[in-house]
């Protein structure tokens, strides 16, 4: 595969899985379901692993003498045989990623990969802070943690799910992405005009990707 990976970043419940669903459509993208295994999000994660190989006592750096360069590549190598493999499987030549708690590991994710092409998915902050706290019917028991909890980032303790709380998330993480992407060229879409003129906000992301 020659083209770059498209990382779409955005706070979670941004509508970042209908701009996935728009890319995956595309005869030539796969951008599949979200990857809890990627970044740092639990201690078995590649990201986890990665980090432990680099950094502890026991791990492959300090006990090989080994520069850490090799194991930002073995990363590397091992993510994208994985992505590419499942383009491969659906008959696709590019892959796409979207897990909306990579907003906490987007220097991660462009270490990896710093060739990738972002995508900075925005929703109007009160909006999302009401998609977040108000739980409809259709989203009911999907997680019992996170209708009553709100998770801030690692090592810091959970809050109270209410529209307060989810906005200073959403203005928290978006500011993260924000940080991330600062200097680097990315594009940056309009949730709002995504839903309400479609074709109009998705030909800037094709010309961009």
């Amino acid at each position: 595969m020659t083209k770059p990976p498209v990382f779409i970043f955005g706070v979670p419940r941004s509508g970042t899985t209908l701009l996935r669903t728009i890319l995956d459509s595309h005869s030539q993208i796969a951008c599949g379901p979200e990857t809890p295994w990627l970044g740092g999000h639990q201690a078995r994660s590649v990201m986890e692993l990665w980090r432990a190989l680099r950094e502890e006592p026991w791990g492959y750096c300090s006990s090989y003498g080994m520069k850490a360069s090799v194991v930002d590549a073995a990363a590397r190598t091992f993510v994208a045989r994985l992505m590419e493999e499942y383009a491969r499987s659906k008959g696709k030549s590019r892959w796409a990623e979207k897990t909306p708690d990579n907003a906490l590991y987007v220097d991660f994710l462009l270490m990896l990969f710093p060739e990738a092409q972002c995508i900075h998915l925005v929703r109007d902050g009160l909006d999302v802070a009401m998609s977040t706290s108000v739980v409809e019917k259709h989203r009911e028991g999907i997680s019992g943690f996170l209708e009553k909890y709100l998770g801030l980032g690692p090592g810091v303790p959970p809050v109270d799910n209410n529209p307060f709380n989810a906005l200073l998330k959403w203005n928290h993480w978006d500011g993260l992405i924000t940080k991330s992407l600062k200097g680097r060229d990315h594009l940056r879409v309009c949730y709002e005009q995504l839903v309400s003129e479609p074709e109009a906000a998705m030909r800037p992301v094709m010309e961009f990707i």
